[in-house]
C-alpha cells in the first residue's frame, strides 16, 4: 500500500501500525454500552444532570445521618429563624429544622419516583418479552403470509371495484384522445 510520507509519519507518532489498516485486519468490535456511553459523554445537558441528580442523591441520603438536629423534634425557642450557620434553611414553626426535613421528603420523592418507574416498565418489558404472536400484515419480503407476488397481484385484481375500473378505464381513453 502506497501511502504519502507525512501520513506515515502522523501514523508512526500516533503509535499506530500499518498492521492495523491492512486488508483483513480485525476491527474493534462495536459495542452497545460502548457507543451509549461515548454518546452519554458528549451530550453536555446529560451530563449535567446527571452530576446535578448525583449531587441530589447524596444530599438525601446522607444529610439525615449526619446531621446533629432530629428532624421531629419539637423546639418552641428555636421557631421560625432564618438560614443561618447551624440552620441551613432556617426552622419551622414547631423549630424543626428545615434541611433535614427536605432530606427527608427528597428521599420519600425520589423513591416514589423509582417505584413509578419500576411499576410501570416492568409490565411493559414483561408484555414485550412474552409477546410471541407473529406480526399481523406483510412480513420482512412484503408479501403475506408465505403468498407469491402473482398471487397477491389476483387478488388486488379482484378487490378492484367494478366502478374503480370503469374509471380508470375511462381516465385511459380521455389520455388517449388527447
Amino acid at each position: 500500500m502506497v501511502l504519502n510520507p507525512e501520513e506515515v509519519d502522523l501514523r508512526q507518532s500516533m503509535g499506530r501500525s500499518d498492521d492495523q489498516y491492512a486488508a483483513g485486519a480485525a476491527l474493534r468490535q462495536a459495542s452497545l454500552w460502548r457507543d451509549a456511553y461515548r454518546r452519554f459523554t458528549h451530550n453536555k445537558a446529560a451530563v449535567v444532570s446527571m452530576v446535578g441528580f448525583v449531587i441530589l442523591l447524596l444530599y438525601v441520603v446522607i444529610v439525615p445521618f449526619v446531621s446533629p438536629f432530629d428532624p421531629n423534634a419539637v423546639d418552641f425557642s428555636l421557631a421560625y429563624q432564618t438560614p443561618n450557620i447551624h440552620h441551613f434553611f432556617g426552622t419551622d414553626e414547631f423549630g424543626r429544622d428545615l434541611f433535614v426535613r427536605t432530606a427527608l421528603g427528597g428521599r420519600i420523592s425520589i423513591g416514589i419516583g423509582v417505584a413509578a418507574t419500576i411499576a410501570t416498565g416492568f409490565p411493559t418489558a414483561s408484555a414485550a418479552l412474552l409477546d410471541h404472536r407473529p406480526e399481523r400484515g406483510s412480513d420482512a419480503g412484503g408479501q403475506r403470509h408465505g403468498q407469491r407476488a402473482p398471487e397477491r397481484d389476483a387478488q388486488r385484481a379482484r378487490r378492484h371495484s367494478c366502478a374503480a375500473r370503469a374509471r380508470c378505464e375511462a381516465s385511459e381513453k380521455r389520455e388517449k384522445h388527447q
